[in-house]
């Protein structure tokens, strides 16, 4: 469905409201490309669950729901635009599953496979997530450090180190192992504290 086909599909938009909608394209999607944002809108469109049993008003809050999902993903480009399409398909997918698993006289079978195929997409957005997190640069770093040396009357700590949400000094975690010095000074071995 094109932003201009939402325009008028909207309950009766005055001429501010729709060019609104038709400026969402670009908001929606991270670029200003007419035919990109139509075939996106289109293919959000063909994923949504809309049977003919919903009413008119029915219909229309979904796809409000879906644009509005698009519109709090923030698309900042054409790839976050594509992935955010992605995104509101594989839980509109999800969740019809989910529904679908949970009706009335459904076999337990039925459930199942529904169950399922509920999780697979359920984890499919999380991957998608962390993808668009990735992106985005905000993704988890880890630092592995593979050699320390500790030199004679030094100290290490070995265990994790977490440093405060206020930004304070880093407040470390007690080891599970400890160095342990020898008569001389010099480090015999790890000592358990158990």
């Amino acid at each position: 469905m094109a932003a201009s086909d939402l325009a008028q599909t909207s309950t009766n938009p005055g001429p501010e409201q729709r060019e609104e909608i038709l400026a969402m394209g670009e908001r929606l999607f991270g670029t200003g490309s007419p035919d990109f944002q139509r075939t996106l809108l289109r293919q959000v469109h063909s994923s949504l669950w809309l049977p003919s049993s919903q009413t008119p008003d029915q219909r229309k809050a979904a796809i409000r729901a879906a644009l509005w999902a698009l519109k709090e993903i923030v698309p900042s480009d054409a790839a976050e635009g594509l992935l955010a399409a992605q995104m509101v398909a594989t839980h509109n997918g999800a969740m019809e599953c989910f529904r679908r698993a949970m009706a009335e006289g459904q076999t337990f079978e039925g459930r199942d496979v529904n169950l399922k195929h509920a999780q697979r997409l359920s984890k499919t957005y999380l991957d998608q997530l962390a993808a668009l997190d990735k992106h985005r640069g905000r993704g988890q770093q880890t630092i592995t450090v593979k050699r320390v040396n500790v030199e004679a009357g030094g100290q290490a700590i070995v265990g994790s180190v977490q440093t405060s949400m206020t930004g304070g000094p880093a407040q470390p975690r007690a080891p599970h192992w400890r160095w342990r010095e020898g008569r001389r000074g010099g480090v015999r071995g790890l000592r358990s504290r158990n």
